[in-house]
């Protein structure tokens, strides 16, 4: 499971700049993108078009990660108990 759960921690999706972008967008619902842009750039912050092609590259591989890690805690949660 440590192995899964360091993929998780050093995919793409999970840096921490795109965490925080991802917050800048998130607390700017509503606004236009040139706004959420312009916040983006002075936070030193991946651009929205950067962001989408992140999410584009990574949604598959995040999915299968986190699958396969439910996986394993559903097996590990059927051990017997020693």
């Amino acid at each position: 499971m440590a192995t899964i759960d360091a993929e998780i921690a050093a995919h793409a999706l999970a840096s921490e700049p795109v965490k925080a972008a991802h917050e800048v967008i998130e607390a700017n619902t509503g606004q236009d993108a040139e706004v959420v842009s312009r916040e983006l750039a002075e936070r030193n912050l991946p651009t929205l078009e950067e962001i989408g092609k992140i999410q584009v590259r990574g949604t598959v591989s995040w999915w299968s990660l986190h699958r396969d890690r439910k996986k394993l805690v559903e097996k590990v949660a059927r051990l017997p108990a020693e």
